[in-house]
């Protein structure tokens, strides 16, 4: 009997903690699907589109340097200003992701033509703050009120999520950029000009709440993401993981990658005593914590990093149950199976608190 393997739509995927970006390769997010950037097991965006004069750039190309990393090259298509073409490919336009604790996103465009160039420069960005469970299963109820605030002098949108006492939010700030930010008919918009063989630069800063408590963007832009605190403690896990040494270029390639992986799946949870670290069990459903997932990868890792599974039993001991539940499958002594943080968790609407 033949094995039907299925390989999903190619998609741009970033990670960090407890937040994910899933994106088409031209990074682009378009309502409706199960894309969004996902925080706590909340998706706080479901669109994000960028336009050139309401014009879809043209991918070039994309990829991630790095699990946290993303890096995006479009070109712009014909378009029209006040009577005059600018052709095809034109401009050329570089945009990077870099999550760690918030998102930093930076925008850059070069400006190829002979002539100057004048065009709005449009993104349209919205929150349906869907709890993962129901993204997943594509059906997403909407409990609570979804309000949008913008601070034209500090060129702020934050859009914010409320259902009673369960509270998460967006926070979207211009900086260090070319031209001001306005919204207008539900964009965020730039008017950009530039002469010709010229560049233009925006950074845009994406700050997550949880309540009162907010996740803050990266200051270092992409190009220095390795710079940043998630850069430093990939860089200080690389130096404590095992060591190989091989002739065998395709084993050292997959083994690079497996590390790379694994640094990327790691999960930052406070244990019985201080923050521990414990393996995801993948993107973009499973990044929380489970209990035979994390035993097992573990093991499986333990010779290579022995610290997961330190931060496993550390971390699976504070969880473990004390006291019968039928809800949650709960008796005393039992480790649990998965722990979520979101909407339907918060209400209990499902028993994942722990399951």
């Amino acid at each position: 009997m033949a094995l039907n393997i299925k390989v999903g739509k190619p998609r741009l995927t970033l990670h960090q903690g407890y937040t994910v970006a899933v994106a088409r390769p031209d990074g682009q997010i378009h309502g409706g699907g199960q894309d969004g950037l996902f925080f706590l097991d909340t998706r706080l965006i479901n669109t994000w589109e960028i336009d050139v004069n309401d014009k879809p750039w043209t991918l070039l190309n994309s990829g991630s340097p790095g699990g946290s990393v993303g890096r995006v090259y479009l070109t712009n298509p014909d378009f029209s200003v006040d009577g005059r073409v600018v052709p095809s490919e034109a401009l050329g336009l570089v945009f990077s992701r870099h999550i760690d604790g918030g998102m930093h996103e930076d925008i850059d465009i070069i400006n190829h033509h002979i002539e100057a160039v004048q065009f709005d420069l449009n993104l349209t960005i919205k929150g349906d703050f869907a709890d993962l469970f129901e993204v997943k299963g594509e059906k997403v109820t909407k409990r609570g009120k979804i309000t949008t605030h913008w601070d034209a002098i500090g060129q702020v949108m934050t859009t914010s999520y409320r259902n009673r006492d369960f509270f998460r939010a967006f926070r979207i700030t211009a900086k260090k950029n070319d031209a001001s930010m306005a919204l207008a008919n539900g964009k965020l918009s730039f008017a950009v000009e530039i002469p010709p063989g010229e560049c233009w630069h925006t950074c845009l800063f994406y700050d997550f709440a949880d309540g009162d408590v907010w996740s803050e963007a990266p200051l270092l832009c992409g190009c220095d993401h390795e710079k940043s605190e998630s850069g430093q403690a990939v860089k200080k896990w690389r130096a404590n993981v095992l060591k190989v040494e091989t002739g065998n270029s395709g084993f050292a390639h997959a083994f690079a990658q497996a590390l790379d992986d694994m640094s990327a799946l790691r999960l930052p949870i406070e244990g019985t005593d201080d923050v521990k670290f414990v393996p995801a069990a993948g993107l973009p459903w499973f990044v929380a914590l489970f209990g035979r997932d994390s035993l097992i990868i573990s093991l499986q890792s333990s010779i290579v990093h022995p610290e997961f599974a330190r931060g496993a039993l550390h971390v699976l001991a504070k969880w473990q149950a004390t006291e019968q539940d039928d809800y949650r499958d709960a008796e005393p002594g039992k480790i649990h199976h998965e722990l979520r943080r979101g909407e339907l968790a918060h209400f209990k609407l499902i028993p994942h608190t722990p399951y």
